[in-house]
This record gives C-alpha cells, sequence and structure tokens, in this order.
C-alpha cells in the first residue's frame, strides 16, 4: 500500500509540473497573438473575402475605421501593407488551388478576385519563381508553397 501512495505522490507532482507546463504555454500564447479588436476584424474580413478584389477601402470600411488608420494600424503590427498581406495571402492560396484543383492559372486568378490574368502571373512569377506548380509531385509543391510563404 505504501508503494501505491509514493507512486501516486510521484504522479500527481508530474501532472501537476504538466498542467503548470501547459499554463505556461496558453499564457505566452494568448498574448503573442493578441491584437486589437479592429485588427482582429481586417483579418477575418481579409479571410472572408479573399477571392473578391480588396483594397485598403474597401477593408477599413468594412471595419468601420479610416483607411489612413487601418494602414498604420497593419503596418505597426505586421510589419506590411495591407495590399501587400492581401496579395501575399491570395498567391500563397492560388500555389493551394493548384496543387489540389485541375483549375488552369485564369480560372484561379479570376477566382482569387484579379481583373487581369497577366498581372497575377507576374505577381506570382516575383512571389514564387514560377507560373505553374508541378502537378506530379504535390507534396514537395506544397511544402515549397508553405516554405517560401
Amino acid at each position: 500500500a505504501e508503494w501505491t501512495f509514493c507512486h501516486r505522490l510521484a504522479l500527481d507532482l508530474e501532472l501537476s509540473k504538466i498542467l503548470l507546463l501547459l499554463c505556461q504555454i496558453l499564457e505566452r500564447n494568448s498574448t503573442i497573438n493578441r491584437y486589437p479588436l479592429v485588427v482582429e476584424q481586417m483579418l477575418s474580413y481579409i479571410q472572408k473575402h479573399l477571392t473578391e478584389p480588396l483594397t485598403t477601402s474597401t477593408l477599413c470600411l468594412a471595419c468601420g475605421i479610416y483607411p489612413s488608420y487601418g494602414a498604420r494600424l497593419f503596418r505597426k503590427h505586421f510589419n506590411t501593407t495591407i495590399t501587400e498581406y492581401i496579395l501575399s495571402k491570395k498567391l500563397y492560396y492560388a500555389c493551394e488551388l493548384m496543387n489540389s484543383t485541375e483549375m488552369n492559372i485564369s480560372q484561379i486568378a479570376s477566382y482569387l478576385g484579379f481583373c487581369d490574368v497577366y498581372y497575377f502571373s507576374k505577381c506570382f512569377k516575383t512571389k514564387y519563381g514560377k507560373i505553374r506548380c508541378v502537378r506530379t509531385s504535390k507534396m514537395i509543391t506544397s511544402f515549397l508553397c508553405i516554405f517560401l510563404n
């Protein structure tokens, strides 16, 4: 009986340590990923409307803030412009679409809200160095798109 009691104490101690570590991780993550509410709204709007033509003005109008204020907030928290962030997200999504669908470049550009397929191609080539991800090695290409993003 004494042997199991000692083991139970040791187990309780180890579980307490694990619980403490989990609490520390949660606390650290909550402070790292916390943005002002309006920034969270901007990110959510971008995610929900990624397949539409998005501008700083339309985004800020939807979030109820002035474009200049939204631009400053975005630069402060992400060290990039709203336009660059949206473009980066769209290009990453385009890479995913190339690997997971049979859509061609024109269809992907149109789906993501680009008015000009040539502009889309130029942006994609600038970011990823090539316009067509190799469909035969989807796993490798997906890794590269994640790695390069």
